[in-house]
């Protein structure tokens, strides 16, 4: 008897602390939806977090969505993965509409990899597309998390494609000014050479009085030039 209430308790013990574990494992260790590229799926297939299938936005209807319903984008939110065959650029959109301002944009926002970024959804009450914006993928499993900013939008289907570059292989990547700058003119040659392949960015505070010497931070534009 003492063997088997042994047995018995010991098995519960295991089941805890297996219990345990998984509630511990990280939301992207878990299995999320799977979105492949050149794909359109219904968002209500997509792992939900803290978000339901809607039909109506209260007592207003908003027909031609498609399959069971559509996701309004409040407190939660959606997430999927992407398995890209190679490094480059994406682009994600989606089906929406946003009636609850017809002035200011609701912002809603994306994370792609754990980096987030905002876009702008306009009213609209009528199913219109919103591009969230062309983003890097790494070759491999990329994790996608939409979420609101600012806002409500409800979301009745995702897009996931390969971004559509201009061709720059025949482009000058010489200056339209003749007298530029020698780094003027190396810079645009850096550009030109990055296109497609990596992404650029940069960002100016201005303080007080400006940046200049006498400006509390003690910074002027030719500092920040320089970092």
């Amino acid at each position: 008897m003492y063997k088997k209430m042994k047995k018995v308790f010991s098995m519960l013990t295991a089941a805890s602390l297996t219990a345990a574990i998984a509630a511990c494992i990280p939301a992207s260790a878990a299995d999320l939806a799977k979105v492949e590229v050149g794909e359109t799926v219904e968002a209500e297939d997509l792992t939900l977090n803290g978000l339901e299938v809607w039909t109506s936005i209260y007592n207003d209807q908003v027909p031609g969505y498609s399959g069971d319903g559509f996701v309004y984008l409040t407190n939660g939110s959606i997430e999927f993965e992407v398995e890209a065959e190679e490094d480059g650029m994406y682009e994600i959109w989606t089906s929406y509409v946003q009636i609850l301002d017809k002035e200011e944009p609701r912002q809603q926002s994306i994370e792609i990899n754990g980096t987030e970024y905002t876009c702008q959804a306009a009213y609209t009450n009528t199913w219109q597309p919103l591009k969230f914006g062309t983003f890097r993928f790494k070759k491999g499993t990329n994790v996608v998390k939409l979420t609101n900013k600012y806002g409500y939008a409800a979301h009745d289907t995702v897009t996931v494609k390969k971004a559509e570059l201009p061709d720059l292989s025949v482009a000058s990547s010489d200056t339209c000014d003749k007298n530029a700058t020698p780094e003027a003119k190396g810079l645009m040659r850096y550009l030109k050479d990055m296109y497609g392949s990596h992404m650029l960015t940069g960002q100016q505070e201005i303080y007080g009085g400006g940046h200049t010497q006498d400006s509390p931070n003690g910074y002027s534009g030719e500092d920040l030039l320089g970092y």
